[in-house]
């Protein structure tokens, strides 16, 4: 019985090599807030935070993604075998908001994430308003925290675009 404690306090005490649950940075108490003057603050600090606000298109997705979601996630294709959502998206511009223009040369971005358990998943010829900033790899950055909008009516855009000012 003491041994198995000793395990047990060991166990707890080892660090962990994956997140335990997907947290995010605190934000604004959203009682005091109706959800459209939520919604606003949270994007002006995100836009704040981010290196790179842009609106684009999803075209495609990383195959060589090490995502185990998508790599097993029969529901992700779509009958001809095109891949309808994933977590690695490739991107059209359509247009930048903050950001260095060497950052959007390429006709095709490519978006990646660092976590495998938190990961947002978009969908193929949606387009969506993204905060990200440049990685490494020449990809670049997004997280569940960022509030990467769904945009499939020019109204969303357009409330999106006045709350980026």
């Amino acid at each position: 019985m003491l041994i198995q404690f000793i395990i047990g306090l060991m166990a707890l005490a080892m660090p962990s090599a994956t997140p335990v649950s997907c947290e995010c940075p605190l934000t604004p108490a959203k009682e005091d807030l109706s959800e459209s003057e939520y919604d606003r603050l949270i994007i002006q600090q995100a836009y704040d935070r981010a290196d790179l606000v842009f609106f684009a298109e999803v075209t495609g997705f990383d195959d060589t993604s090490s995502h185990m979601d998508e790599a097993s996630n029969e529901d992700s294709w779509n009958i001809s075998k095109e891949k309808r959502f994933g977590t690695a998206p490739q991107l059209r511009l359509i247009k930048a908001y903050k950001g260095s223009k060497k950052n959007y040369r390429k006709s095709d971005l490519q978006i990646s994430q660092r976590w495998r358990l938190c990961d947002m998943y978009f969908n193929k010829n949606e387009t969506y308003v993204f905060f990200a900033k440049p990685g490494k790899d020449g990809k670049l950055l997004t997280s569940i925290c960022a509030p990467n909008r769904l945009i499939r009516f020019k109204e969303q855009l357009a409330e999106v675009e006045q709350w980026l000012r």
